[in-house]
């Protein structure tokens, strides 16, 4: 894998120009000081990544995300000094098209790389999933019923929601247009770094009407709170309604992944609910969304053109996951139109 770096400090191209060289399977590809030079290196010599530090001098960052992704393919992985400093600009370069960010690797007293475990795990995640969709088309699809046509006894409907590249943008634009009442729990998957998630939450607290808070082992899920996955395991809901995680399967690159979260809701939530699968590089949430679906849910994707990146919701599409193929701005509207067929209006209110 070919790397590239863009980066105005000199010692910002060496520590991660050191870093890229120590990890197996990658190369360097080039380095460049400005938004301009890599442009003109982007174009006769494209990588397979491109290490972009967003707090360019003299530069707008998210500007030159979008440029980067109108020329290239090429995955743009976001280093800063602060991911938890710089969260806003890194959210707008990740509903830009950057695929993800990271800690800058820093140097220690005696000249010692170090801090370098974040970028090497993302550097190998998007060794394996850095790679269009793949189609995957069932024949023989078994027809599906009403979503609406059958309630179950325990527990309350439920909106689930898988998010990956764009992710956190795309859930700001849903949660804020929520009713503070909902109704029913919400439980979000996305494909995000642990030590990102403390400032994503904070993020989707000042848009959100419903609270918002981490999902945590062992406690209930309760109706009209907002709750976010928050570990490199996976995050599933059992049969008493409880969260936990789990590191199975081991070798799944998604973390945390879409689709055991899905799957688990499918198998032990008695309760009908919503499934939404947004914007995404891969396939991650595709095969989990159909599970829902034939459980009788209520399933919607973002589609291409209002998605950052047309993975994950094309894959669900082409397996026919989805009842519904929306605009981002219409997916809120959707939700609490299919709300009001789970939830009668004289207990919408009722936690």
């Amino acid at each position: 894998m070919r790397v590239a770096i863009v980066d105005d400090l000199s010692l910002g191209r060496d520590v991660l120009k050191r870093a890229v060289s120590s990890m197996n399977g990658c190369s360097l590809a080039w380095m460049a000081s400005d938004g301009n030079t890599a442009m003109r290196m982007l174009q006769t010599d494209p990588p397979d990544v491109i290490l972009l530090e967003l707090m360019l001098a003299g530069v707008d960052g998210i500007e030159l995300v979008k440029k980067i992704k109108l020329q290239s393919h090429a995955i743009v992985l976001i280093v800063t000094s602060s991911l938890s400093s710089n969260f806003q600009k890194v959210t707008e370069a990740l509903a830009a098209g950057a695929q993800d960010a990271v800690n800058r690797p820093r140097l220690s007293p005696t000249g010692e790389l170090v801090d370098t475990d974040g970028l090497k795990q993302r550097l190998q995640k998007i060794a394996i999933t850095g790679k269009p969709a793949e189609t995957v088309l069932l024949t023989n699809t078994p027809p599906f019923g009403n979503a609406f046509g059958k309630r179950f006894p325990g527990h309350p409907p439920l909106l689930a929601i898988g998010a990956s590249t764009g992710g956190p943008q795309a859930l700001q634009t849903i949660l804020r247009n929520l009713p503070p009442l909902l109704g029913m729990p919400v439980v979000v998957a996305l494909h995000i770094a642990p030590d990102f998630v403390h400032s994503l939450v904070e993020t989707l607290r000042s848009v959100s009407v419903l609270p918002v808070t981490l999902a945590e082992s062992g406690k209930p899920v309760e109706p009209n709170v907002v709750y976010v996955a928050h570990s490199d395991e996976h995050l599933n809901v059992d049969a008493n309604g409880r969260f936990y995680y789990s590191p199975q399967p081991k070798d799944y690159a998604y973390r945390p992944s879409i689709n055991e979260l899905f799957t688990s809701l499918a198998t032990n939530w008695t309760g009908l609910g919503i499934g939404v699968l947004l914007t995404g590089m891969g396939r991650d949430g595709a095969d989990g969304l159909l599970k829902l679906r034939k459980a009788g849910w209520h399933t919607i994707t973002q589609d291409k053109t209002s998605s950052v990146v047309y993975g994950m919701p094309q894959a669900a599409a082409e397996i026919q996951a989805a009842r519904e193929i929306l605009a981002l701005n219409d997916i809120p509207l959707a939700i609490q139109s299919a709300r009001t067929r789970l939830i009668p209006a004289s207990n919408s209110s009722q936690g």
